[in-house]
């Protein structure tokens, strides 16, 4: 229902700029996500410079994605690797 809710909100002429960035931005990061889903991957731990642990995907491909990024920024992070 929520994506449907998406839809009819960036379809609407009376939509504002600002409301059809930002439903248009979040229909996109949930696409992303359910496509990598999808893909095989290997999940690893690393040390990041801070000493903190994080855990990262690292798909076949080569893409090594953190699950803990926002959507934009992992967008981001796909789209630079193209």
């Amino acid at each position: 229902m929520q994506i449907r809710g998406m839809h009819t909100l960036i379809r609407d002429s009376q939509t504002t700029k600002h409301d059809f960035v930002f439903y248009a931005d979040r229909l996109i990061r949930l696409v992303v996500e359910h496509g990598l889903g999808h893909l095989p991957f290997t999940e690893k731990q690393v040390t990041t410079p801070l000493g903190l642990f994080t855990l990262v995907w690292i798909f076949v491909s080569g893409y090594v994605v953190s699950p803990l990024l926002g959507g934009s920024l992992t967008i981001s992070i796909l789209e630079a690797r193209d």
